[in-house]
């Protein structure tokens, strides 16, 4: 699996990929002097026995330092680095975040009471599958299960809001088909979405998708719901954090989506308390709260196509049809120079009319924006996913017990994904999901912003 960590694509700022955090992070820190200028007022500072600094002051007092925060809004509106989530503060997006919440709303009186939500991705939901030699339904109802132990009153899956999604992007291409305004970028990626607004500024940015990902948009429907409610995810990403924190995705209320957490720190959370997935009973997931009153799709079941959403494939089938009057019987993908790259072609009367693509990996991204750069870009429309492997093999999933087994996990993720789960009909086959789509139309889009490089003295290479 992927190494621990956010996407490779944001990791370019150093070769080494160790930056705690960069010389290049523009975060003002405001310094409180507490003690007089001159002689008297001179201060020491010592690294105590508990790793904290401490401040000694000239009559031999000492009080300890505030630990400067950088949070993941400084990093999403800064042009200088952003790496591993190791060296970079996630004071809210984590499993003792998650507890603080849950115990602190147990303590209020039931009337006073927020409501929890816990939404599962079914790539973290197949990775503790995976962990724990479980199937997936009984992994996702034994998660639900756990959090339900906690405190959480709803878990629920994300298939509604990708159905909608994969409607929504279907719409939108044969709209910029049409006005010629291709490639079509899928932007579902967090980790490319701020790779392109940091890197490639706005020359790229008119390609890319406006529409949100299944996480956002279901964060946004379900505080349409419930304003007071709070949201959390179960992603196989790092980058999900930092999608939840756009400011594009929160106003005064709160944010959208309150917490993400991850496979890998679920996984934590039960080795912290010395159990594991088999420990809690299961639990029946629940309706979801904004499509409560349709009946919609079954529990944990997918869309056809790639383990990173299928994309490439409804939108190519659903194109074929609208655009050309033809229903694709077979899709054939046309392999690339390595596994990460595929191709999906129509032809019609001996002629490609489209050319569709799955880019996974850094090295396929950029290939594929210098193509764009030199205005030879063959394709329609393409999915683009920061991790090799795509989202099944988010850098947030449970690890093997070897690294040797990496490629075997995947292959079983990926097996898993396309035989165990039930796969849905096409959204716009779903009169349900077409309703619900049009009812909700103003919650499915969003903007993204280039980022300045900002003029710093510490960039200068001397």
């Amino acid at each position: 699996m992927a190494a621990s960590g956010f996407s490779g694509v944001l990791k370019l700022a150093d070769l080494d990929d160790f930056i705690t955090p960069s010389q290049e992070c523009i975060k003002p820190v405001k310094i409180d002097r507490k003690v007089k200028a001159g002689a008297e007022g001179r201060s020491t500072i010592q690294i105590g026995k508990d790793g904290k600094y401490m401040q000694i002051n000239a009559d031999g007092r000492a009080s300890k330092l505030q630990k400067v925060e950088i949070t993941l809004t400084d990093c999403l509106a800064c042009s200088g680095c952003v790496t591993t989530a190791e060296s970079v503060l996630v004071s809210q997006q984590s499993g003792p975040e998650v507890l603080r919440i849950l115990t602190e709303n147990m303590e209020l009186p039931v009337i006073r009471r927020r409501q929890i939500l816990v939404s599962l991705s079914n790539t973290a939901v197949l990775s503790v599958a995976a962990k724990y030699k479980v199937g997936a339904l009984e992994a996702a109802k034994r998660i639900a299960g756990f959090f339900k132990s906690l405190g959480v009153n709803l878990v629920c899956d994300l298939s509604v809001a990708e159905d909608l999604v994969l409607l929504e992007c279907q719409k939108e291409f044969i709209e910029k088909k049409q006005a010629g305004k291709v490639p079509v970028l899928v932007s579902a990626c967090p980790g490319w979405v701020c790779y392109v607004e940091k890197t490639h500024g706005s020359w790229l940015l008119p390609y890319l998708s406006t529409v949100k990902s299944p996480q956002q948009l279901a964060g946004a429907l379900l505080k349409k719901t419930d304003k007071a409610m709070y949201h959390i995810t179960l992603m196989s990403c790092y980058d999900r954090k930092l999608e939840a924190s756009r400011p594009d995705f929160a106003n005064e209320e709160g944010k959208d989506v309150d917490c993400v957490l991850t496979a890998v720190e679920l996984q934590q959370m039960f080795d912290n308390d010395n159990k594991t997935l088999l420990d809690f009973d299961p639990e029946e997931l629940d309706p979801i709260p904004y499509s409560s009153s349709y009946q919609i799709v079954d529990h944990l079941s997918t869309p056809k196509g790639s383990g990173s959403g299928g994309f490439t494939e409804n939108v190519f089938i659903h194109a074929s049809q609208r655009l050309f009057g033809v229903t694709p019987e077979n899709l054939n993908y046309i392999p690339g120079r390595n596994p990460d790259l595929q191709e999906l072609n129509l032809e019609k009367d001996g002629e490609v009319v489209l050319r569709f693509a799955v880019a996974n990996g850094f090295r396929n991204i950029q290939n594929l924006v210098q193509k764009i750069k030199r205005k030879k870009c063959p394709y329609d429309y393409v999915e683009v996913m920061a991790c090799p492997g795509g989202c099944l093999n988010g850098g947030a999933q449970c690890r093997p017990d070897q690294a040797s087994q990496s490629r075997e996990l995947l292959a079983h993720l990926e097996h898993q994904y396309k035989e165990e789960l039930p796969k849905r009909p096409s959204a716009d086959s779903n009169l349900d999901i077409v309703a619900l789509a049009e009812s909700v139309s103003t919650f499915m889009h969003t903007e993204f912003h280039a980022v300045e490089m900002a003029p710093n003295a510490l960039n200068i290479k001397w």
